[in-house]
């Protein structure tokens, strides 16, 4: 028996909501980060407030930088996080990736093949 099942034995959801039938609702799941983060005493200077989806998107980015800089096959652990997140495919838990800088510098310094295809740009202030 997992935990979960220990905690929740007759629900089918990791996180269930009144009802084990089903899953805790979006606004619940956002009504208690809420309030947890105004609780913290850095949170009224803030300037910006982070929302779940914030640290799903952070727990995919920081996972998938992980792998790569243990040398671990994206392609392949890739559709288990896929479905770990609720994705439909691998394309879905890609798009948490696209557009960060930190991941840039990763791929340039593990990807072998994008430096021949791609090549370094010279500033123009050089030429």
């Amino acid at each position: 028996m997992s935990h979960i099942e220990g905690i929740v034995p007759d629900s089918l959801w990791m996180f269930p909501g009144e009802d084990p039938a089903h899953p805790i609702s979006f606004t619940s799941v956002e009504n208690r980060f809420n309030t947890c983060w105004a609780k913290l005493p850095f949170a009224a200077n803030a300037n910006k407030r982070p929302t779940p989806h914030c640290l799903r998107h952070a727990f995919v980015v920081e996972r998938l930088n992980d792998w790569m800089m243990r040398g671990v096959d994206t392609r392949q652990m890739i559709a288990y996080l896929s479905k770990y997140l609720g994705h439909k495919s691998p394309s879905e838990t890609f798009y948490y990736y696209h557009l960060v800088k930190k991941a840039f510098i990763i791929i340039k310094e593990k990807d072998k093949v994008s430096n021949r295809v791609i090549p370094e740009v010279v500033p123009y202030e050089n030429f």
